[in-house]
């Protein structure tokens, strides 16, 4: 099952700034250099900002569970506290 792109966006724009410190991130615009939903973002982009984030923040943790027949990534992201991750 697919996961929605509007669910992916609320995430990365309502969740995640409430367990990572605004200080030690970049927005999305920031990391990407343009609005998101302005332009296509590839695979390999979204990744690198979910890592990003991953650094920033003891409050995510990703997990590859897995790749795509053409070698790209699956990655699980937990947002969690850290003692429950």
């Amino acid at each position: 099952m697919k996961t929605p792109y509007w669910l992916i966006a609320f995430t990365i724009i309502f969740v995640l700034p409430n367990f990572i410190s605004a200080q030690e991130i970049q927005s999305p615009a920031e990391f990407l250099g343009y609005e998101l939903g302005t332009k296509f973002t590839p695979h390999h982009r979204v990744v690198a900002y979910f890592k990003h984030l991953e650094e920033a923040s003891e409050y995510l943790q990703l997990e590859q569970y897995g790749e795509t027949y053409e070698g790209r990534e699956l990655l699980l992201a937990t947002l969690s506290k850290p003692e429950n991750l």
